[in-house]
């Protein structure tokens, strides 16, 4: 009998046309299920989580340790069927080790493909075992052996099948790390947000003050937010300032860049089509059309000037340029402002960063960062169900540096709560309160729901506004929908645009446009309640 051996990445073309996926471990009681899954990287609908309680699926069904796929059964619009296994929710607190790493034999046609992935020694509790996809007409199987920390309600959320509140158990298995959230203070009601007139129109606004720097020669330390064990190798990254070699400690956020004044800031690109509405889509998924804007008056000072674009990033230069005429618009012009950016490295993410759309986000929040703030880069967060990585994206080497930064991290499942504390631990060691600007894009609803409610109503009253942007359809962004009226809160601190499964066809200035179109106000009321200086 034919038979091959694949290692992780590796494949092989699938073995018959009924194939049998026996999922063998020692040691570690295992469920073993399958999830249908479309071009987009989501299930079409829950019912496409094939296990033991819905054990039949347009071709694929999972009896005990063993899926069987026909190949010929399955619907066009499914592209691949991923087969995973994951620790009994019943036993709180069991993990994969690598003892029990689960092995997988795929069989048919008298041919057998064989994967023993590598050693799990990382406190998983779920693996992505193989993947069986479409190629050239064909099928074929794919080595994944990838595991996570989030178990089978994480993993499943992140493919969009909607799990619901989890269950006392299967809460167990996921590491909320989030402090008690105090209830937010009571404030005395102040005028509504529209009799407050935006900052910043006609005048130059004040200089805001250097916050504290750390002891000279201190080290920046590792990254990890409260309740999380230390993550080794990973700095966070510069105090605001003038830009530094990676690790070091640069002059603290506020202070002189030595950065040229611009010789001609405000020419104004092009503009694309008609008035639409500026940042609003006229059907969701589809990008609004390109305004006309007014020119840009001669005045406040870029945090960045235009020259120091131009010789730093000129690959940049078009987006800096939209950038300032939508803050222009906004009478933000010259303010300083603290950017940070968290993007979501959950598995269904996956096709958005291989495409591109993830750095190019990257790059345009960077690009309205120059205008803000002096310090020529951005500290970043990738984030799964838990804080991955800590570290920035940088004017100089901004190219590929997305790609360059998740190298050393794996996906896993989609939890908000830790990113959000990773980025308000953050803003508190640097900036106290200087008004900070979170863009937090994500593709899909958390699994941890009501942690995230609180927070949010918990940090209604610092110095931060949570910008969300949410890449895909929309039915699968309910939540961050409903987060943006959420009650109980100081101020209104978040806004969302949705900007479809398709985010690169967006114009800069039209980002920008719904990206800013809240944030003036936020401004206006947390100055007047003394959030913000």
């Amino acid at each position: 009998m034919p038979h091959t051996v694949l290692t992780k990445g590796g494949n092989a073309p699938l073995p018959g046309t009924t194939v049998t996926v026996t999922v063998g471990a020692t040691g570690v009681p295992v469920d073993v299920s399958a999830l249908l899954v479309s071009a987009a990287g989501k299930v079409r609908e829950d019912l496409d989580l094939v296990f033991f309680n819905n054990p039949s699926r347009d071709g694929v069904s999972v009896a005990g340790q063993v899926v069987t796929v026909e190949p010929g059964a399955v619907p066009a619009g499914v592209e691949s069927v991923v087969v995973v296994a994951s620790v009994d929710v019943d036993r709180p607190g069991v993990v994969f080790d690598a003892a029990g790493t689960p092995r997988v034999t795929l069989a048919g046609a008298g041919t057998t493909v064989e994967f023993v992935p590598p050693a799990l020694t990382g406190g998983e509790t779920i693996v992505v075992l193989v993947e069986l996809y479409r190629r050239g007409g064909g099928w074929k199987v794919r080595a994944v052996g990838q595991g996570y920390a989030g178990g089978l309600a994480a993993l499943a959320t992140d493919f969009g099948v909607d799990v619901g509140e989890p269950s006392a158990a299967a809460a167990e298995h996921v590491p909320q790390h989030v402090p008690p959230v105090p209830p937010a203070v009571p404030v005395a009601p102040v005028a509504p947000a529209a009799a407050v007139p935006p900052p910043g129109y006609g005048q130059q606004p004040p200089a805001y003050p250097p916050p504290g720097q750390p002891a000279p020669g201190q080290p920046v330390p590792g990254y990890a937010p409260p309740g999380y064990p230390p993550q080794p190798g990973y700095a966070a990254p510069p105090a605001y300032g003038q830009p530094a070699a990676y690790g070091q400690q640069p002059p603290a956020y506020g202070q002189p860049s030595g950065y040229g004044q611009p010789a001609a800031y405000g020419q104004q690109p092009p503009a694309y089509g008609q008035p639409s509405g500026y940042g609003q889509p006229a059907a969701y998924g589809q990008p609004p059309v390109q305004p006309p804007a007014a020119p840009v008056p001669a005045g406040p000072t870029p945090a960045i000037s235009l020259e120091k674009v131009r010789s730093t990033a000129p690959a940049l230069l078009q987006k800096y340029q939209s950038a300032g005429v939508s803050l222009a618009k906004r009478g933000l012009a010259g303010y300083r402002i603290a950017v940070y950016l968290v993007l979501d490295y959950s598995m269904s993410m996956r096709g958005y960063y291989e495409d591109g759309s993830v750095q190019h986000l990257a790059e345009q929040v960077l690009s309205l960062a120059a205008h803000l703030d002096d310090d020529g880069s951005v500290p970043l967060v990738l984030f799964s169900n838990k804080v991955e990585l800590v570290t920035d994206i940088q004017l100089a080497g901004h190219h590929g540096r997305i790609d360059e930064a998740r190298r050393s991290v794996r996906m896993g499942g989609t939890s908000y709560a830790p990113a959000m504390q990773a980025v308000i631990d953050l803003h508190q060691r640097r900036g106290g309160g200087i008004p900070a600007l979170a863009i937090f894009q994500t593709d899909g609803d958390p699994y941890d729901r009501k942690a995230t409610q609180k927070l949010m109503q918990s940090a209604s009253s610092l110095p931060l506004f949570w910008q969300f942007v949410g890449f895909g359809e929309r039915e699968d962004l309910t939540f961050l929908a409903g987060l943006d009226d959420l009650k109980d809160r100081v101020i209104d601190n978040a806004d969302f645009v949705a900007v479809g499964p398709q985010p690169r066809a967006w114009h800069d200035e039209a980002l920008y446009d719904a990206l800013m179109a809240e944030f003036p106000r936020w401004l206006a009321e947390a100055r007047a309640r003394g959030i913000v200086r």
